[in-house]
């Protein structure tokens, strides 16, 4: 097993897997399949060896790793590394399980990779603002009716906004949609290469 910051890589004759879940036995780690994976919790990942694509080295300071499948990304195994050594030690690993490497090429990511999260992040914010200040500032004074999973916290956000009126939802949701926006603008400053690793 290889130890990376968000959890725990297993390779065995069939699989690349990934799990958060610690304390796999070896015997475990083995006995690891596209269809037997109970051993290895919620979280996780498994992809067969003829279907890995290829692997993709990030040259930052995250020391990010991803091991890439054929076909759909939810597949995908995206790992953050604490050195570049157990990066380089990821990657050799995958390398000789795979028996070698077709191409290597380095590209540098475009902006959507480098900031995308921040960016849904920043439009999520400001559409739950503007919702909120919709339910606040709605004619009619009819009570809310609040459905659906989670209704202790939807509950708790309308009553907060409504507790801190039109201009304070305004005021928090735009403070908060800026602090998003600024990380996002950040990221995308932030340029680095990424090392592609393709398998045949």
């Amino acid at each position: 097993m290889y130890r990376a910051k968000n959890g725990y890589v297993g390779i065995n004759e069939q699989v690349v897997f990934f799990t958060t879940r610690a304390g796999l036995t070896e015997e475990q780690s083995r006995a690891v399949t596209l269809k037997e994976k109970k051993s290895l919790g919620s979280t996780h990942a498994v992809i067969a060896r003829e279907n890995v694509a290829s692997v993709n080295v990030a040259n930052n300071d995250k020391c990010g790793l991803s091991i890439v499948a054929k076909g759909l990304m939810d597949d995908d195994i995206f790992l953050f590394f604490d050195s570049a050594e157990d990066q380089s030690r990821m990657l050799a690993a995958v390398r000789e399980w795979k028996g070698g490497v077709a191409s290597v090429e380095q590209v540098a990511p475009g902006l959507l990779a480098r900031c995308g999260g921040q960016i849904v992040l920043t439009l999520c914010a400001i559409a739950l603002t503007g919702l909120l200040y919709w339910l606040v500032t709605s004619p009619g004074g009819a009570p809310i009716q609040i459905s659906g999973g989670q209704v202790a916290k939807k509950g708790a956000l309308y009553d907060l906004a409504t507790a801190i009126g039109p201009n304070g939802v305004l005021i928090v949701g735009g403070l908060i949609s800026l602090a998003l926006a600024w990380s996002a603008v950040k990221k995308s400053k932030q340029s680095f290469t990424v090392d592609v690793y393709s398998f045949s």
